[in-house]
Parts: C-alpha cells; structure tokens; sequence
C-alpha cells in the first residue's frame, strides 16, 4: 500500500495557500515540481452548490476538471502527499474522485489527481450555473508564484470560459467542505 502520492495540481491546489488550507500543513513552492500531463484536457465543468454572498441564494458554481482527450496535455504541477493527505482533500474535493494516471517513473509513486464524478458534469446551459470570479482569481495567483512563462501557458492549456461571472465572495454549502476551501 502506498503511503505517500504524487498529486497532479491542475486548479486552485495550484496555489499554495489553498493547498496548504486543504491538506493542513504549510506548503512552500518548493515542493511543488512543474509538470504537464498528456492525454488530458482543462475544463470549466465541475458543478459544486455554493451560496453566493452577492446573489445571496444558493447556486451551482463551475470549477477547473480535467477529462482524457487524446492529442492535448495539460500544464500543472506535482505535489508530494501523504495518504491521509489526500484523504482530506477528498472530501474538499467531494464532486471529483481520485484518478489514477500510473507510477511516477523518478520517484516510484503513484501518480493521481482528481476528475469531476459524472453526476457533477455541468455545461453553460445547466441552469443556475455561474464561475466564480474569486475562483478565477485564487487560480490566477497560484500560476502567478510560478512565473508568467507557467501563467501563459496554463491559459493556452485551459478551455474558454462559457459560463455567466459570479462576483463577490462564496462558500460551499457542506460545512466539512467549505472549512477545508
């Protein structure tokens, strides 16, 4: 059994404050080793029922999965986890399972990363569906630490947005999973 992974961030675990927020331990850009993953391609289309501050109603927020896609690759960037690490980031991540993209072949560790479940899909014509900006943003910065090179082309790697802009801050509705976020 494989007591520690190498986790394939593709979203906000990008960014280390979010990262570290979700596995529970501080975490340097060190320890983070640029990566892209071929086969795969960036989507905007995990739905996760937030309360939106600003609509104040609950809603259906999208954020960033990965689906197989032949021909396309992905930019991101490894991290080193422990197994009850990332059981806690199971349950942040309760709308994606863990998806395993086979044995790292430097380190000899599993490689895995998190794709939405099927039920969670959601398309800009699902109704009630909205991107929040504040997402955008947490992603945005945690490209930012690793340099404009990375931020260009992670923006060449990820599909167009086709979703209505949510403003002003959320949260999600489960209580175990927003004290993770």
């Amino acid at each position: 059994m494989f007591e520690h992974y190498l986790l394939f961030a593709y979203g906000s675990l990008l960014n280390p404050n979010s990262a570290a927020r979700a596995i529970g331990r501080n975490i340097s850009l060190t320890e983070y080793t640029l990566t892209e993953v071929v086969g795969y391609r960036r989507l905007w289309n995990c739905g996760e029922e937030v309360f939106s501050d600003s609509l104040q109603r609950t809603v259906t927020a999208v954020f960033l999965n990965l689906a197989p896609h032949a021909g396309f690759c992905v930019s991101g960037a490894n991290l080193r986890v422990t197994k009850s690490e990332l059981e806690r980031l199971a349950l942040r991540e309760k709308n994606y399972y863990t998806h395993v993209l086979g044995i790292d072949a430097e380190s000899g560790l599993k490689h895995v990363t998190f794709l939405a479940r099927a039920e969670a899909i959601v398309t800009p014509e699902s109704p009630d569906t909205w991107l929040p900006s504040a997402y955008i943003d947490l992603v945005a910065d945690g490209c930012q630490c690793f340099g404009r090179e990375f931020s260009m082309k992670f923006t060449q790697t990820t599909d167009c947005v086709e979703f209505p802009l949510l403003s002003g801050a959320y949260r999600f509705t489960d209580p175990q999973q927003d004290a993770l976020v």
